[in-house]
């Protein structure tokens, strides 16, 4: 077991891709660890850095993670299914499950039917949105068809929503930036659903938490591992310089901040 902990998306990806310094033996073509945990405190700005420095990166080079990119947007993003990727978003807001009950096939809106029970037994241990089918098995079109992410569940503990994430599998370098942004998303909107249905309006998210059953590196992108490692050191020094000059003007202008500015 591989424990990281960040305080922050783009600090998790960079921890994240450091681990594999020690990892020396490939599976196949991949350098792979198995049951990695990962754990980010969540907060407003928790994938602002992230945002950021994507966006630099795409303005910079865009091929660099257009890959990665194209297939978290078929999964997190296209509502239909793709021979390479079912559509995560469709099954979470329109989950195709047959009921023995009454006989129907529906298609549940997980955020919604969640966020009901939560707001009737906060403090059960069965808020769970699913995203694997069992039937993924046997339709798959290739193995990547299965989706890497089987599900999520949400813990209520201390007036705070904790939101873990289980991974059969995860692309470290191409994937993990946008699996990161989407699924924080996936539980700010559980949260926004949660205080629509009337629930304690001062609910916040507590912790994301992801379980990787396996997370690999190809050796095909093991050098541009070196290079996205330099690049968010070099996003990090500019924010720490810009954020030291903010302070040191502060500091002469006597800690405040003109009026004109905005």
């Amino acid at each position: 077991m591989r424990e990281i902990s960040a305080n922050n998306a783009l600090h998790a990806y960079k921890n994240t891709l450091r681990c594999f310094q020690s990892i020396h033996e490939r599976h196949n073509h991949n350098y792979e660890a198995q049951d990695l945990f990962l754990r980010i405190p969540y907060n407003a700005d928790t994938t602002v850095d992230l945002r950021n420095f994507l966006e630099r990166v795409f303005e910079s080079e865009p091929v660099t993670l257009t890959r990665g990119l194209k297939k978290a947007e078929r999964a997190y993003v296209r509502k239909g299914d793709r021979i390479t990727k079912p559509s995560y978003i469709s099954r979470i807001r329109a989950y195709p499950d047959y009921s023995k009950r009454t006989k129907l096939v529906s298609e549940i809106d997980q955020i919604r039917s969640v966020a009901k029970v939560f707001c009737e037994e906060p403090n059960a241990s069965y808020h769970v949105i699913s995203i694997f089918r069992p039937i993924d098995l046997l339709e798959k079109f290739r193995p990547g068809y299965v989706p890497c992410v089987i599900c999520a569940d949400f813990k209520y503990r201390d007036k705070k929503l904790n939101a873990k994430f289980f991974f059969r599998s995860c692309d470290a370098y191409n994937l993990l930036p946008f699996d990161l942004f989407y699924s924080i998303s996936i539980a700010e909107e559980l949260l926004h659903q949660i205080v629509m249905n009337g629930f304690d309006p001062d609910i916040e998210i507590g912790e994301m938490i992801y379980w990787f059953s396996r997370i690999y590196i190809s050796r095909f992108d093991v050098d541009r591992r070196e290079t996205m490692l330099r690049r968010i050191e070099a996003y990090h020094d500019q924010h720490r310089r810009s954020s030291q000059r903010n302070k040191r003007i502060l500091k002469e202008i006597g800690g405040k901040a003109p009026v004109s500015i905005r």
